[in-house]
C-alpha cells in the first residue's frame, strides 16, 4: 500500500540523516534482489529524455544523475540552465528509480543500456556526456562501451565523482547520504523503490575503477569540503585516469544548485578553450 510505502521511506530518509546510512543499505540490497531485474537492454524499456535547455551553438550535453534515492533529470535543471540559448541540455531518467520498474542485474547490463540511452540522446549529432556524482562513474563506464563500438562524444564530464572504493568516499557516505536525505525530505514524499533502486547500484559499482578512455575528460570539482565534515581535513574527489581540473565555488550539493552557474561556465570555457586549441 501506498501509505506503507511512504512510512517505510520515512524511516530511510531519517537513518540516513541521522548518520545510520550503513545498516539501512545493507537491508535495500537485499530488498533490491527481490525485485524484477534485467540483464541485457533489450529487456529494459528505453530509458527516457528529458530536455532542459535548447540551444544550437554547441554541441548537445547529455547528463546522466547521481544513482542515489534522489536520482532524476530534476537534479541537472540549474546546471542545464547555463547552457539555455545556447546549447541543448538532456537529462537520463534511469532504470528501476520507480515502482514497477526493473533494475539491473549487472553493471554490464547497466552500462551497456546507458549507452545506448547516450547514443539515443545524441541523435546523430556531437555530444558532451555529464555525469554528477555517482552518475560519473556510469558515465564514463558507457562511455567506454560507446567508444568500443566506434561512437566518440566530444567530452566526458565528471562533476565532482569519487572512485566507488576510494578511502575518500568512504570518508564522505555518511555526509553524502545525509545531505541527500535532507533534500529529498524537502521534496515531499519519497517513493520506496528509489531506496532500493540504489541499494542495487552501489551493489553493483562496489570495486569499480576506471578504466581509460579516449574521449577528452574534465572534472569539475567544488572548492567546498562536503557539509558534515571536518575543514582541512575533508576528502575530495580524484581520478585516476587522463583529465583536466576545474574547480568552482560551492560544495557537492550546490555544485548543482546555487553554484550551478559557475560549474556550467567551467564545462563551456574548457570546451571553447579545446575548440580554440584544435583550430591553431
Amino acid at each position: 500500500p501506498a501509505q506503507d510505502t511512504a512510512e517505510a521511506a520515512g524511516k530511510l530518509l531519517a537513518a540516513f540523516r541521522d548518520g545510520d546510512g550503513a545498516r539501512a543499505l545493507a537491508g535495500l540490497e537485499a530488498e533490491a534482489r527481490r525485485r524484477p531485474s534485467f540483464a541485457r537492454p533489450e529487456e529494459a524499456d528505453t530509458l527516457p529524455w528529458t530536455r532542459l535547455a535548447e540551444g544550437s551553438a554547441g554541441a548537445r550535453v547529455l547528463c546522466v544523475p547521481t544513482v542515489l534515492a534522489s536520482s532524476g533529470p530534476h537534479l541537472m535543471a540549474r546546471f542545464a540552465g547555463g547552457f539555455a540559448g545556447t546549447r541543448d541540455v538532456l537529462a537520463l531518467s534511469l532504470p528501476g528509480f520507480r515502482a514497477g520498474e526493473p533494475l539491473p542485474a549487472s553493471l554490464t547490463a547497466l552500462a551497456e543500456t546507458t549507452a545506448r540511452a547516450l547514443r539515443e540522446g545524441a541523435d546523430g549529432k556531437p555530444f558532451v556526456v555529464a555525469g554528477y556524482s555517482s552518475g560519473g562513474v556510469l558515465a564514463h563506464e558507457a562511455v567506454r562501451l560507446l567508444e568500443a563500438g566506434g561512437l566518440f562524444p566530444e567530452a566526458l564530464v565528471l562533476l565532482d565523482t569519487y572512485v566507488p572504493d576510494d578511502a575518500a568516499l568512504r570518508e564522505a557516505t555518511p555526509a553524502l547520504l545525509a545531505g541527500m536525505a535532507g533534500r529529498m525530505a524537502d521534496l515531499g514524499p519519497v517513493d520506496e523503490a528509489a531506496f532500493q533502486a540504489m541499494g542495487r547500484y552501489l551493489e553493483l559499482l562496489k570495486g569499480w575503477r576506471p578504466g581509460p578512455v579516449k574521449t577528452p575528460t574534465l572534472m569539475i570539482r567544488p572548492l567546498l569540503h562536503l557539509p558534515g565534515t571536518a575543514e582541512g581535513t575533508a576528502p575530495r574527489a580524484s581520478w585516476s585516469q587522463r583529465h583536466d581540473m576545474a574547480e568552482v565555488s560551492g560544495d557537492h550539493f550546490s555544485l548543482i544548485e546555487d553554484h550551478a552557474p559557475a560549474a556550467a561556465a567551467a564545462l563551456g570555457d574548457w570546451l571553447a578553450s579545446r575548440a580554440e586549441r584544435e583550430q591553431s
